[in-house]
């Protein structure tokens, strides 16, 4: 090839790669000598084309030893492709960037032709999600319930080690397994039925609860709440979601429906042999129980929800992408739903405790003045699961002042009363309470819409031992003590019915106990 011919085959590479956007560079490849880099080189670098030709490769560098280990990989392969390495560039940053080239022989000469990528946007947004990622990982290895994720078959992709601390299994092994395998087979239908509706629902979430097995062989009750993943079409491809240990707070419910039992049990007992301070004692003491634990679940769910809103604003610092931000809303309206049921049952055991104090009226076993209406709702209180599917309760109070009594003793006049008021109901109906004050006395009248008493039966209502529920239902002896009760406040009980129409008990009492006791 002639001189000429040469020198226009180097002017048209010159010319082809100057008008590349891709950054090129060739070099010596023993020496490292720049013979030439085109404009996008500067604009990458930020140098002018006379900084670089003529020195060595080596110096833009951040480790010199990149460029030796180029070479040697060059001379094995007879080419470079995609190595990256780290440039320094003219305001004394570096970039991220990877190379790929092959020898061409110039002028007699092997020479190094690479051109490079710059990848540092990405390298950064690859730290920056891996960053992301791990925090997010912290937060999920910390946490405090189970989080998982399945696919749409219900097969465990992913258990967060709180799994194995709950429940005693290693993670692996339920990995690749159904759910319905840790699940009791009496609680499977419902879960089941959703993975099996095609995931119409936006989400899926458990009220009442279900059974995990332990390694140990016990059953653990958890609440749980789901949110599926999907494509941006809108096809399902994952569930992911929480899992909420309740089994303490569960046992609490069972322990105090146990205590509510044997409440009622102590109840007629006590009842039969006037014992009524007793019962007091125990309920005290059932109360200030309970109040321990509840106290302590109504802590942690305070810490709970301070952990949840420091999560979130960290997520969210994090969060570069919109459809990762829309997935952790998600899951965090999971944990805030879960933190809403604790709260909501710790707040209504403790409701039920303080109830069953006032109701037990311990310190008030003498003579105290109250307030008639606050007994009564402490008594509805009490039988509310027993009223509320069936039974509307109307109250009609009146303007009624506090007045001296016994008022554990009234308020077990009134539980006797509403409780016979409702068992005279078959199915739904209505029990109404009306109070108020006429000529220093104050009335309280109990009406339910149920069978009725007959004529017969209304004389004897309130003879001891007297019963119209059945053999072996009632004792006969709780409308005998309401009427000695009353009666030891100096006040009358009576009683309208007819059949059909429902019953009508009205108490009176004497607003002035103290004073006609001191009579006495």
């Amino acid at each position: 090839m002639t001189k000429n011919k040469e020198n226009l085959y180097a002017e048209i590479l010159h010319s082809v790669l100057d008008a590349s956007p891709v950054p090129t560079v060739i070099s010596k490849i023993e020496s490292g000598e720049i013979l030439y880099v085109n404009k996008a080189v500067g604009q990458l670098l930020g140098y002018d084309y006379e900084d670089v030709v003529g020195r060595s490769a080596k110096e833009f560098y951040v480790d010199p030893n990149q460029r030796d280990q180029m070479v040697r990989i060059l001379k094995e392969s007879g080419r470079i492709t995609d190595y990256e390495a780290r440039l320094k560039k003219g305001d004394g940053t570096a970039a991220t960037v990877i190379y790929s080239g092959g020898v061409m022989d110039l002028n007699g000469e092997k020479v190094l032709l690479s051109g490079i990528y710059d990848i540092s946007d990405r390298k950064q947004a690859e730290q920056a999600l891996r960053v992301s990622e791990e925090r997010f990982r912290g937060y999920i290895e910390k946490a405090k319930d189970i989080v998982f994720s399945m696919n749409i078959e219900g097969v465990f992709k992913y258990l967060s080690p709180r799994f194995s601390e709950l429940l005693g299994w290693e993670n692996s092994e339920f990995l690749g397994k159904h759910f319905t395998s840790l699940m009791h087979q009496d609680d499977t239908e419902i879960t089941q039925r959703w993975f099996n509706s095609g995931f119409e629902d936006v989400g899926w979430s458990t009220r009442d609860g279900f059974r995990l097995k332990h390694k140990n062989g016990e059953w653990r009750w958890f609440t749980s709440d789901a949110t599926i993943v999907r494509k941006e079409g809108g096809s399902p491809i994952e569930v992911m979601g929480i899992a909420h240990d309740i089994t303490e707070i569960r046992n609490l419910v069972i322990d105090l429906e146990k205590a509510n039992k044997e409440l009622k049990d102590t109840q007629a007992q006590l009842a039969q042999s006037e014992k009524m301070a007793s019962l007091g004692m125990l309920v005290a003491g059932i109360a200030h129980e309970i109040n321990t634990p509840v106290g302590a679940i109504s802590s942690m769910h305070d810490s709970l929800t301070r952990g949840i809103n420091k999560l979130k604003e960290e997520v969210a610092r994090a969060c570069f992408k919109e459809e990762d931000k829309k997935r952790f809303d998600n899951l965090f309206k999971i944990v805030e739903e879960a933190t809403r049921v604790i709260n909501s049952g710790a707040e209504r055991v403790g409701t039920i405790v303080k109830r069953l104090r006032s109701f037990a009226r311990l310190d008030e076993a003498e003579l105290k003045t109250v307030n008639i209406h606050e007994g009564i709702e402490d008594t509805l209180a009490l039988v509310h699961h027993e009223l509320k599917h069936d039974i509307e309760v109307v109250k009609k109070f009146g303007k009624v002042q506090p007045i001296p009594c016994f008022p554990g003793q009234l308020n077990q006049v009134f539980l006797n009363l509403i409780v016979n008021a409702r068992q005279a109901i078959k199915g739904k109906g209505k029990i109404t309470i009306a109070t108020h004050t006429e000529n220093a006395k104050i009335f309280i009248e109990i009406s339910d819409t149920g069978a009725g008493i007959t004529k017969e039966n209304l004389a004897r209502i309130f003879d001891p031992g007297f019963t119209t529920k059945g053999v072996g239902v009632g004792t006969g002896l709780g409308l005998s003590i309401c009427y000695q009760i009353i009666k030891s406040h100096l006040g009358d009980i009576s009683v309208k019915s007819e059949l059909g129409q429902g019953t009508t008990f009205t108490i009176t009492l004497p607003t002035n106990l103290d004073k006609l006791i001191g009579k006495s």
